[in-house]
């Protein structure tokens, strides 16, 4: 019952955490036999929660001893947040061989019909890549389909999570959902073959998850991906007539990204350095002056009426947002900043905290209304006001801090137009190079 209220709980929260939350795929899904799900591990915490909101199953989670702990602690991960301790060497050599019981464990949930979620990498680090897979899932599909005689028909689906940033309140994320593979497709009874069935299993695996997810080999192409979709993602989506919510094509368009930087690192190496060297002089000349592209290539000199009238049809709403959530806001904040933690338990720290805070904070003030005022019972309509108000609340702040920042920009063109002239043309002419480059790399897939 605990997971299940957690569940729907923190599936709330996730919608205001993040701007936008998009997940695709969930027909891949199989139904009716055990699953072992597979994701991506970029942020600790944060990962493991967002597929089991995602998905209806109730999974069990693969998790480091060392995080379940011990005593009542342990207890409650186990039994409530459904938790299987696995121990690693790196971290609790001592513990090693306890690993035989989560196989055991894995192979009676399997057996029941229940589902898994698996973390292959083995280690949670912020970075767009899929490191080499640990044969774990590999082993324990095969394990428990050969103690069940095959008649499990276990599945692995792999699950992509792909962040614009993992560990930053209201940015992106999209959860990508692909297709199922059928472990007995992969094994059999023959013990000799366990070693080349289990790493082909986890070949298999591994490039299923590659699929659903933006993997960048190195950091230097990271870099330059980065800095693409700074000065020119959003003129393509504007060409290709991509709308806000399509995260789907916004993916595929970062995977196409990658490709065309390959290409011209092997196939034009001059072209590619050039490029690179006239995108970073245009951002090193906006970073110098305290300014965005954005607001570069969405220039406008006259104030909008349109935007000014929503401002003020809006405050009202956002005033009533800010005040129910001024304190439980601002007491996360408050314990975060007294928390040390390492750079990969931000987000999923400032959820869990988030999610406990505001939950008592909405059951207390409609408490205290219910029994303080004439409203009664209708004060159990509160915590849904507060929570729609509050997320108008932080769209409206970003709004208006969009607006400061074309404010600002505005005094930057009255004491320095040509400057800002100067980056007009800059960028311009840097557009112009990069649909070039994009026409000539799309000649290619077509031959």
């Amino acid at each position: 019952m605990l997971y299940f209220i957690l569940k729907f709980l923190t599936k709330l929260t996730l919608k205001s955490y993040f701007r936008r939350l998009r997940i695709v795929g969930t027909e891949n899904i199989p139904e009716n036999v055990p699953i072992i799900f597979i994701a991506n591990h970029p942020s600790a915490f944060m990962d493991p929660i967002i597929v089991a909101t995602t998905v209806k199953q109730p999974v069990y989670f693969i998790a480091a001893g060392e995080y379940v702990g011990k005593g009542i602690k342990g207890w409650i991960f186990r039994k409530w947040l459904h938790m299987i301790p696995v121990f690693r060497p790196s971290t609790r050599p001592e513990d090693v061989h306890k690993n035989k019981d989560m196989f055991n464990h894995c192979f009676t949930h399997l057996s029941s019909g229940g589902s898994l979620l698996i973390f292959p990498e083995g280690v949670s680090v912020t970075e767009r890549k899929i490191k080499p897979f640990k044969t774990g899932v590999a082993r324990i599909a095969r394990g428990a389909e050969i103690k069940n005689d095959f008649k499990l028909n276990i599945h692995i689906v792999p699950v992509g999570l792909n962040y614009s940033n993992p560990h930053q309140f209201r940015s992106d994320v999209f959860v990508n959902i692909g297709q199922a593979i059928a472990v007995n497709d992969f094994i059999s009874a023959d013990e000799s073959k366990e070693f080349e069935e289990v790493e082909k299993l986890t070949h298999h695996a591994e490039q299923a998850l590659l699929n659903t997810t933006i993997h960048v080999e190195n950091d230097a192409d990271d870099t330059v991906l980065m800095k693409l979709n700074m000065v020119y993602s959003r003129d393509l989506k504007q060409e290709l007539g991509f709308e806000y919510e399509e995260q789907e094509r916004e993916f595929q368009m970062q995977k196409d990204m990658l490709d065309a930087i390959e290409y011209f690192k092997k196939n034009d190496p001059q072209k590619f350095k050039d490029t690179v060297a006239e995108i970073d002089s245009y951002i090193q000349k906006l970073k110098v002056n305290g300014l965005h592209d954005k607001d570069i290539k969405e220039l406008k000199f006259q104030r909008s009426f349109r935007r000014i009238s929503s401002y003020i049809l809006g405050s009202p709403f956002f005033l009533i947002g800010f005040i129910a959530n001024f304190i439980p806001y601002h007491l996360v904040l408050f314990l975060l900043k007294r928390i040390r933690m390492h750079e990969n338990f931000q987000g999923s720290m400032v959820l869990a905290a988030g999610l406990i805070i505001f939950v008592l904070h909405y059951i207390g003030v409609s408490v205290l209304v219910g029994l303080l005022t004439p409203v009664g019972l209708w004060a159990i309509l509160l915590p849904i006001v507060m929570y729609v108000t509050g997320v108008y609340a932080q769209m409206y702040l970003a709004a208006i801090r969009y607006s400061s920042q074309r404010t600002y920009l505005r005094s930057v063109f009255k004491k320095n137009k040509a400057l800002i002239e100067e980056l007009l043309v800059e960028r311009k002419n840097l557009v112009k190079t990069l649909e070039a480059c994009r026409e000539q790399f799309e000649k290619t897939k077509v031959n």
